[in-house]
């Protein structure tokens, strides 16, 4: 074994400069690293050397460290000793490193400081547990055995965690992300640690923001006795992943004309003051303390004591604190998701006129849309922005969609919150034993067309016991059981499909019947005159229950020649003042089903139904027998509505619309719901 001096690496590498110390150690070799120099000072054999450089070689011993052995022999003894010239070495234990550009990082891939994946030397607390920084740039990641944690940075990554319970965050850019097998979390946007203020100037002030928490009972009937009598009643959680309370903050203004200080509220026969919440007026009824617990988007928690007031309407605040102090560090640290009032702290006080601006953090957004698998194991996935694809894969997954029109795609097991946008629902079997559950909220936020639910070839429309079919109560809500006893509840769902055989279509030519129409072949549209047919599809259905046609008398469509015989969710044009005045468009499209009055417009069911379908380069408005009516638009829910062989010779067409429906563009006018309909229609 060889004898030698400890070489001090400063940032983990072999570097000029590095210190060399005494006392001479017999060491284990691992690897020789190669030759170079030390510049010393110090003496040997009675003599004294000062910044003397002289030759050698560094070695990696067995037990991590470098030493180096002088070619001449050791030294009496050392007063200041450093690397002259050495090879490169760096100890290789940190993070996995990407570059700024396109890179593979997988277990052929060693960064600058030596780091890799699945060697023992990517970062993470044992053998195969790694962390990947890939940076910038349309990384392709796969971090292998282990629980991996992988940040894969800006760009248009696509990251495969394989094997262990694995953390990911795609960060900005359109991402590919395959959990593996393993209980993963995956994050389809940025990090939820990655945020930004509101723009609060953290000082007292007079306007300021408070977290709407919701509406509830009044927690203080009786406004004489100075207590509020039901304040244990606000005990819970408020907040989620899916509704975050991030999303609830609304400006609050006071005035104080009587100069108390205080918001008078009206206990005691006090005459209320008004105060502005989000633009409205509104008087306060009770303000109370709870001692409280925040939860973070990234998880972590915080405790505080929470001031919490009801208005005399029942809507209930979080409101900021009165002085800079450690419960407005905690809620200004990071995005809330919610709070849990836990306990009282103190009953029925005033709240505070002038109050910290709190600087309150949301997340910072990513609009791209990306695609996500959790594979095997109980996953949670979140797609955060954008127009996502998430798929839970076996085991019971969490899902939610967050906002954009997302596609989740379901297996027994699996719970899916859709949150905002229109999403898609589509139910599958992928053979996983004994019978389970599904659960499918769709979210009512930022909708047009509506949430769809597909359903698969075991279940038919009778087979759903409806719990509510108003739509301006919330969607469709109910229930249904898979041929493998799988139980699938679901709320929030709006629904979807096109024209019949025998609607005459016009063109240049004249009125053509739809089932003759065919590619390339020109037909008449509202805004842009002939516009080629780009594709024809049709679908043959059991003409009953939900997939019943609907008929519409000709006097109920401004210009119908005839009745028109279509799919409940086939879409005409109404234009007019009503419109205007209630939609602030003059010219909206309305379903057929939400135009059904049992006498001009009639449900005719039939043994079964063949519906055409004619899509253009866009979504346009044309005309059938007169009337103004819609082509196919070939979103997530008109592509659920056609068959897979339909769905095939669409995108041999327009192959951007297999992983991105969203590239065909928003429809031609505004959507309305089905309560929104009804106030067109005339009264009777």
């Amino acid at each position: 074994m060889p004898d030698g001096y400890l070489v001090q690496l400063g940032d983990g590498s072999l570097d000029p400069n590095d210190g060399i110390v005494d006392p001479l150690v017999t060491f284990t070799t691992d690897t020789e690293l190669g030759a170079g120099d030390w510049i010393w000072s110090g003496t040997w054999n009675g003599q004294t050397f000062t910044n003397t450089s002289e030759p050698g070689v560094f070695f990696l011993a067995t037990d991590g460290s470098v030493y180096f052995v002088p070619d001449f022999g050791p030294v009496d003894t050392i007063t200041s000793a450093t690397v002259q010239d050495a090879p490169t070495f760096s100890i290789s234990n940190g993070p996995v490193d990407g570059t700024a550009g396109a890179d593979v990082i997988d277990d052929t891939y060693t960064d600058g400081d030596g780091d890799s994946v699945d060697t023992g030397l990517g970062g993470g607390p044992d053998g195969n547990d790694d962390t990947v920084n890939a940076g910038a740039g349309n990384d392709r990641v796969a971090s292998g055995l282990g629980n991996d944690q992988v940040q894969a940075g800006p760009g248009n990554d696509t990251v495969d965690a394989g094997d262990g319970d694995d953390l990911v965050i795609g960060g900005s850019g359109q991402d590919s992300i395959l959990g593996g097998s393993g209980n993963d979390t995956l994050y389809g946007g940025n990090d939820p640690a990655q945020f930004t203020g509101t723009g609060g100037t953290n000082t007292l002030s007079t306007s300021f923001q408070v977290i709407n928490l919701g509406n509830f009972a009044d927690i203080d009937p009786n406004e004489a006795n100075g207590i509020s009598e039901n304040m244990a009643d606000l005990f819970g959680t408020y907040g989620s992943l899916d509704a975050p309370l991030y999303e609830n903050l609304l400006d609050m203004t006071t005035a104080d004309p009587n100069g108390s200080g205080n918001v008078d509220d009206n206990d005691n026969a006090n005459t209320p003051e008004t105060v502005t919440i989000g633009g409205q007026s509104v008087t306060l009824d009770s303000v109370q303390v709870y001692n409280a617990t925040l939860t973070y988007a990234d998880g972590s928690t915080a405790n505080i004591t929470a001031v919490v007031f009801q208005t005399t309407t029942g809507d209930t605040f979080l409101a900021p604190e009165l002085a800079i102090n450690a419960d407005n560090a905690a809620l200004s640290a990071q995005p809330i998701v919610s709070i849990s009032l836990n306990s009282t702290s103190a009953d029925n006080g005033s709240l505070a006129a002038s109050r910290v601006d709190t600087d309150f953090k949301v997340p910072i957004a990513d609009e791209t849309g990306d695609f996500i698998d959790g594979g095997a194991g109980n996953d949670q996935i979140f797609g955060n922005e954008g127009d996502d694809t998430l798929t839970g894969g076996t085991g019971a997954d969490t899902i939610y969609g967050g906002t954009g029109n997302d596609a989740f795609f379901l297996a027994e097991g699996d719970v899916a919150f859709g949150s905002d946008g229109d999403d898609l629902f589509v139910i599958g079997d992928l053979g996983e034993a004994g019978a389970g559950t599904i659960t499918i909220v769709g979210g009512e936020g930022d909708e047009t067309a509506g949430d769809t639910l597909q359903l698969n070839a075991d279940v038919t429309p009778d087979d759903i016991t409806f719990t509510n079919t108003d739509d301006a109560a919330g969607g469709l809500s109910g229930s249904f059981t898979l041929a493998d006893g799988t139980l699938v509840t679901f709320s929030e769902i709006e629904n979807i499909i096109c024209f019949t055989p025998g609607a005459r279509i016009l063109t240049p030519r004249g009125l053509r019947p739809v089932e003759r129409l065919r590619a390339g072949d020109l037909v008449i549209t509202r805004d842009n005159g002939p516009q080629p047919v780009r594709w024809t599809g049709r679908r043959t259905v059991p003409g009953i229950e939900r997939f019943a046609p609907i008929r519409v008398a000709a006097h109920v469509l401004d210009g119908a020649t005839a009745s028109l015989l279509v799919s409940p969710q086939h879409r005409f044009l109404f234009t007019g003042y009503k419109a205007e005045l209630l939609f602030g468009c003059d010219e909206v499209l309305v379903s057929a089903k939400h135009l059904v009055d049992g006498r001009d417009v009639t449900e005719a069911p039939q043994a079964e139904v063949t519906y055409i379908h004619v899509m253009l380069d866009r979504h346009e408005v044309i005309y059938a027998d007169g009337a103004a009516t819609e082509s196919f638009h070939a979103g997530d829910i008109g592509l659920a509505a056609i068959s897979d062989q339909s769905r095939e010779e669409m995108f041999r067409i327009f192959p951007e619309l297999r992983t991105h429906p969203e590239a065909y563009g928003p429809t031609a006018r505004p959507c309305l719901k089905r309560h929104e309909a009804r106030l067109l229609q005339p009264c009777t």
